[in-house]
């Protein structure tokens, strides 16, 4: 007979039993299903007594086994070194062997107290989980979670440079300054040094304007210099101002939100708030032959404080000041923080500004660190002290929403009462046209540009954007409405005619510039030459149909096909064996 034991601690039962009597009843109440092999349970003197040894093997959740050291040979590892899908590719150093549940060979825990092939364990990206086959944005790449490694595309990125509010600097190098100057200064240009060719091909320069009472300043006006021509941005709009003879110009101008977008062939990208914040990106062929501000672009940050000179400094204002355009402008010189100029102005800033390290923008605290924009909001909000405090506070927060939005996090964190957008203003009686977007579409169709093709695909912007129904798919940007038909629309030869008129015209930031051409007003039908409302055949088949032919508008041919006799016209015969030509060289 086996050593007899007291049921200790199982939980008690109230029951009444005889002496001698088996308990079946207890013994399944009263005892786990690890404790049920080998035991006889008794009534004895008014005691519940056990027979027999337990199990005391302990029961693992399936798949898991239970692993047990004492079955197992000296220094072989237990549950102590069980692998997860978090700790693969550490090594395990054991003092001591632990028993307990583990997973079967070839399988390891999955963070969930279960168990999973090594294959099918997630990838990690900024303290975020992602399942096989799940994919992300990185800069321009895609990636794609394979065998818990990320497997990316390779293409080029744009590199980007920001410059927003009190004068905050993020270069192509991604290093952070401040820096505060009231006159023009170089921002980006790629003519630098004894490397460079004669002149360049472009140039980008603000001018700083004070902002406050306490010396600091915003860059307000930006000017971008192409080739032949000059683009001024300031006062919410484009003015361009052309030196030269060349007729093909380098630029689009097109709206994005809130955001006014200069994009060129050759590579250079600027978007503008219309107030503070300035974002240029640049093709990577630029890449180590750019100057400026903006730093060289060449990958390394250490270098970035390059100045005109090409020499390397440590110091910002000597940088800075070294980017004058003109040298009759005053060095800058270091600002007070204008939390102590304005202490009264400090705490309200501070709750302001706590948006950023609040719960609104947490799904891009891990991708875009918030700090130093929260630093860079808490200063720009106590140096507008002169009116105008809500833009600055505001300006710096959508820098940062701008920020997660380049890393692919959409916050929309504007609401009624914190830096509303009324895009509801745009819309008209009874239609519901313009709604807030947080991060619209980078491209779509507007009289600008009607194909809806854009040479970049741009990171979502925020602001008001229009969802055109079918019958009005056209942005019509001037006149800030849907329209089924636009002023101009672009052409295969890549011409922009105005409707209904025998000109040649360009839809340009300043409106639609026109000029009369011949050729608008002109078909060519086998090598003839026929006006604007000319007939250019009129026959007939013999069985008493006519057919006719109007030379119409933008150089294309309209034909009739009637039954003779209802027209008075006099019927001719024409040949038409050859194919019809317009003034833009399409085929009939």
């Amino acid at each position: 007979m086996g050593q007899k034991k007291d049921l200790g601690n199982y939980r008690p039962v109230s029951l009444t039993l005889l002496p001698g009597k088996d308990v079946e009843e207890i013994y399944k109440i009263t005892t786990t299903p690890a404790r049920r092999d080998l035991l006889r349970i008794t009534c004895v003197k008014g005691r519940l007594n056990c027979i027999g040894e337990a199990n005391e093997t302990p029961v693992c959740k399936s798949p898991m086994v239970y692993f047990d050291c004492k079955n197992n040979t000296a220094g072989t590892s237990g549950a102590e070194c069980q692998k997860s899908c978090q700790t693969l590719d550490m090594q395990c150093y054991s003092s001591q062997c632990t028993s307990g549940c583990v997973c079967p060979d070839g399988l390891v825990l999955d963070g969930n107290g279960g168990c999973i092939p090594e294959e099918e364990c997630p990838c990690i990206h900024n303290e975020a989980m992602y399942q096989p086959g799940e994919k992300i944005n990185f800069d321009c790449n895609t990636c794609v979670c394979k065998n818990r490694k990320w497997e990316c595309t390779k293409d080029q990125c744009l590199g980007t440079c920001a410059i927003y509010g009190d004068g905050h600097y993020n270069t192509f190098d991604d290093k952070r300054f401040s820096f505060n100057g009231n006159c023009e200064y170089t921002l980006v240009q790629d003519h630098c040094g004894k490397s460079s060719t004669v002149n360049g091909t472009f140039r980008v320069v603000t001018e700083n304007i004070p902002c406050g009472n306490t010396g600091t300043t915003c860059s307000k006006s930006i000017k971008v210099f192409l080739e032949s021509y000059e683009l001024i941005l300031g006062e919410e709009r484009v003015s361009v101002v052309k030196r030269g003879q060349n007729d093909k110009v380098p630029y689009t101008v097109r709206s994005m939100g809130m955001y006014l977008v200069v994009e060129t062939k050759s590579g250079l990208i600027l978007m503008w708030d219309k107030k503070t914040s300035i974002f240029i990106k640049l093709s990577p062929s630029f890449k180590g032959q750019v100057c400026g501000l903006c730093g060289n672009y060449d990958g390394n940050s250490i270098n970035d404080f390059t100045t005109r000179s090409q020499s390397v400094v440590e110091n910002v204002l000597e940088f800075g000041n070294s980017w004058k355009v003109s040298s009759t402008c005053p060095d800058a010189s270091s600002v007070k923080d204008p939390c102590s100029a304005n202490p009264y102005r400090k705490s309200w800033s501070e709750k302001q500004c706590s948006i950023i390290n609040s719960n609104v923008f947490s799904a891009c605290h891990s991708q875009v660190e918030p700090a130093k924009y929260y630093q860079a909001c808490v200063t720009d909000a106590c140096a507008c002290d002169t009116g105008g405090d809500c833009d600055c506070f505001c300006t710096a927060v959508a820098a940062y929403a701008q920020a997660c939005s380049e890393v692919g996090v959409c916050i929309a964190w504007r609401s009624p009462t914190i830096c509303p957008l009324f895009c509801d203003y745009y819309n008209q009686q009874g239609e519901c046209e313009w709604h807030y977007k947080p991060c619209g579409a980078s491209c779509m169709k507007t009289c600008k540009n009607p194909s809806g093709k854009c040479l970049n695909d741009l990171p979502g912007l925020e602001g008001c954007y229009p969802n055109c129904p079918p019958d009005k798919p056209y942005f019509h940007e001037d006149q800030m409405k849907c329209v089924s038909l636009c002023d101009c629309y672009d052409d295969e030869d890549g011409k922009i005619y105005k409707r209904d008129e025998c000109n040649i015209c360009e839809c340009t930031s300043e409106g639609l510039q026109c000029k009369f051409d011949d050729k608008a007003c002109n078909c060519i039908y086998e090598e003839n030459s026929y006006k604007y409302g000319e007939l250019i055949y009129n026959t007939t088949d013999g069985t008493g149909w006519c057919f006719s032919a109007t030379c119409d508008v933008n150089g294309t041919i309209s034909r009739n096909i009637f039954k003779c006799g209802i027209f008075t016209t006099t019927p001719f015969t024409f040949s038409t064996s050859q194919p019809t030509t317009t003034a833009s060289g399409m085929h009939e």
